[in-house]
C-alpha cells in the first residue's frame, strides 16, 4: 500500500523506529480499519412495521406505528418507500422491502406478516476533510520528524479509551488507490475491484446520472456499507437542494450458468429528491443491451437477503467479541469477511483483484 493515508510518505523506512512503536501502530490500525471498513454507528429503525396482508405481487397493506395504508411498489408511507415484494406466495414466504431515504443514512427493512425480519442499516462517511483538522493540530512535518510517538502519546495520554471520532480524524481519508474496494465470494475465482467513487471494470454509474462524474472528480463521494459488516458497498453522490444519488453493490452468493470463473455483481442506482425515490435502476453484472434491457428488482432483493443469511452462516463459528463500540466489532467482522472473499474455496489468495493479486505471474 502506498501509505496509510494520502500525504504520508510511501516508504515506511523513512520513518524512524521510534515513530512506529506499538502504541502508534495500534492507533493507526484503528484508523486504517475506519478507512477501509467504512463501518459506522448504526441508528435504530425506530418504527413498528409489519405487513397486514399482501394484495398482489406489487401491493400490500402495511402498518407503520399503527398507521395502516395500502401501498404499491414505488409508493411511500411516512418515510418508508416500498421497493419490492419478494418471495413465493404459495409457500407463504412473501416479504416487503421497505427503505428509508429521508436522510443519507437510513435502513433497508425486510418485513413480513410478523414484523421486521431483517434490518440493514446504512453508513456513509465523507471521503474529504478539512486539512486544518488533521494530525491533531500538528503539521505533517512535525509528525514525521518527531523522535517520539507524537500522535499515539497525545491520544493515549487522555483518561479512558481513545475516542473513536478523534482517531478517525487523525489522517485524511484514503482516495487515491488503484483498487479502492472490491466484492467477491469464495465460490468463484473472480474478484471485482472498484476505483474511487464506485466504478468497476464492468460498470460505471455515471452514465445514469451525469452529476456523478463531477462529484467523483471533486472527491465529494460519501462511502459506506449496508448491513453493518456485510460486504454491500455503498456510494452516495450528494447534490444541492435535497438531491442525491446512491449506488449499492454486492456479489451475490450464487454462480451463474455454472461458471465459477466469473463473479456476478449486482448494482442498484437510486436517485432521491426531498426524501422520495425519483428513479431506480437495477443492473446484474453488466450494462444492459437489447434484447436484455431490464433486470428484475425482486431478484436483486432476494439475492441481498440470501447474502445476509449466507454470511451470517459463514461467520457463525467465529469467535464472539464484546467491545464497547459496535463499530469496532463490525470492523473486525468485515475484515474477516473480506479475507474469506479473497479465497477460492479454501485456497488462500494474496489480495483480490488486478494482475498484481491472486493471478498468474507468467
Amino acid at each position: 500500500m502506498a501509505g496509510v493515508r494520502e500525504g504520508i510518505p510511501p516508504k515506511i523506512e523513512e520513518m524512524t523506529l521510534t515513530n512506529t512503536k506499538s502504541r502508534l501502530i495500534s492507533v493507526i490500525a484503528m484508523v486504517v480499519s475506519v478507512a477501509c471498513g467504512n463501518v459506522y454507528a448504526e441508528a435504530p429503525a425506530g418504527s413498528q412495521v409489519r405487513v397486514r396482508r399482501f394484495l398482489s405481487d406489487s401491493s400490500a397493506e402495511i402498518s407503520i406505528d399503527g398507521q395502516v395504508k395500502t401501498v404499491r411498489v414505488g409508493d411511500q408511507l411516512g418515510k418508508w418507500s416500498l421497493m419490492a415484494i419478494i418471495g413465493d406466495p404459495s409457500a407463504r414466504s412473501r416479504a416487503a422491502i421497505l427503505e428509508d431515504f429521508s436522510e443519507r443514512l437510513g435502513h433497508l427493512l425486510v418485513v413480513d406478516l410478523t414484523g421486521v425480519k431483517l434490518d440493514l442499516p446504512k453508513s456513509a462517511e465523507p471521503t474529504s476533510t478539512d486539512p486544518k483538522t488533521l494530525y491533531l493540530g500538528h503539521t505533517l512535518e512535525e509528525f514525521k520528524d518527531s523522535p517520539t510517538d507524537l500522535l499515539g502519546d497525545q491520544i493515549l495520554s487522555k483518561p479512558g479509551d481513545p475516542d473513536y471520532a478523534e482517531v478517525a480524524a487523525v489522517f485524511p481519508p484514503i482516495r487515491k488507490m488503484p483498487t479502492y474496494s472490491f466484492v467477491g465470494t469464495d465460490e468463484t475465482m473472480d474478484k471485482v475491484g472498484f476505483g474511487y467513487g464506485g466504478r468497476s471494470p464492468n460498470f460505471d454509474p455515471a452514465p445514469y446520472d451525469p452529476a456523478i462524474s463531477k462529484i467523483r472528480d471533486q472527491g465529494q463521494v460519501l462511502d459506506g456499507l449496508v448491513g453493518g459488516y456485510l460486504p454491500v458497498l455503498r456510494f452516495v453522490y450528494p447534490e444541492p437542494e435535497g438531491r442525491w444519488t446512491e449506488m449499492i453493490t454486492f456479489a451475490p452468493l450464487r454462480i451463474s450458468n455454472g461458471n465459477d470463473r466469473v463473479q456476478p455483481v449486482w448494482y442498484r442506482i437510486v436517485h432521491i429528491e426531498n426524501g422520495s425515490v425519483k428513479w431506480a435502476k437495477y443492473i446484474d453484472s453488466y450494462h444492459p443491451f437489447p434484447p436484455r434491457t431490464e433486470y428484475d428488482p425482486r431478484i436483486f432483493y432476494s439475492d441481498l437477503v440470501g447474502l445476509s443469511n449466507g454470511w451470517q452462516k459463514k461467520l457463525a463459528p467465529a469467535m464472539k467479541i464484546d467491545v464497547p463500540d459496535d463499530r469496532v466489532a463490525n470492523m473486525a467482522r468485515f475484515g474477516l469477511v473480506r479475507e474469506v472473499m479473497t479465497r477460492v474455496q479454501d485456497f488462500p489468495k494474496y489480495g483480490a483483484v488486478d494482475k498484481d493479486y491472486a493471478g498468474s505471474r507468467a
